[in-house]
């Protein structure tokens, strides 16, 4: 099984750099010693073959739940692959009796919102992501996003010296810091 979701990963991206569903660990599925507090949400057709997969990671703090991590799914498969995934991992998480599911994407999202009046230097950020958009997504996946009903939380981007900022906010678009959640219910 191990082998087929990493053909699905590799079919996924082609040739292409990794851009979008790869959140924070940036590796496809391994067999042997692979980490036992990963979940993976596997959909299976009829004749069991993976269509498509995703993996979450535990977000430790003072309400446990999971992060997505990894999703792919195979081209050719149903439309609405992705959007079953994520139903069916938080339908199987409030089950478990976890409470909350880090959909970890759509970093900057609320820049594209517009029934908030914005500041200056808020308007010169919404420009600036507006230019990064096509790298990085970051319109599509706050939209994609919001078919789930999410409870959207603020982040804090930390830093020394105003000279470190660029530097800081590279090495936190790398990480996708997770900036919503969706609570699953059981």
């Amino acid at each position: 099984m191990v082998a087929q979701l990493n053909a699905i990963s590799a079919k996924w991206r082609g040739k292409a750099p990794e851009r979008g569903f790869t959140m924070s660990l940036s590796q496809d599925v391994t067999g042997a010693g692979a980490n036992p507090e990963f979940l993976l949400c596997i959909a299976l057709d009829d004749d069991g073959v993976p269509g498509g997969f995703l993996r979450v990671v535990p977000a430790y703090g003072p309400d446990f739940g999971y992060t997505l991590d990894l999703m792919r799914h195979d081209p050719e498969a149903p439309n609405g692959m992705t959007e079953f995934l994520i139903a069916s991992t938080a339908i199987e998480l409030g089950r478990r009796g976890v409470v909350r599911l880090s959909m970890n994407f759509a970093m900057w999202g609320r820049l594209f919102t517009d029934d908030i009046p914005f500041t200056r230097r808020q308007r010169a950020a919404r420009w600036a992501v507006g230019v990064l958009n096509p790298y990085f997504q970051i319109r599509s996946l706050h939209d994609f996003n919001a078919k789930f009903d999410p409870e959207w939380l603020p982040r804090v981007l930390a830093y020394r010296h105003p000279t470190d900022l660029p530097r800081v906010g590279l090495l936190y678009a790398g990480a996708s810091v997770p900036p919503t959640t969706t609570t699953a219910s059981a």
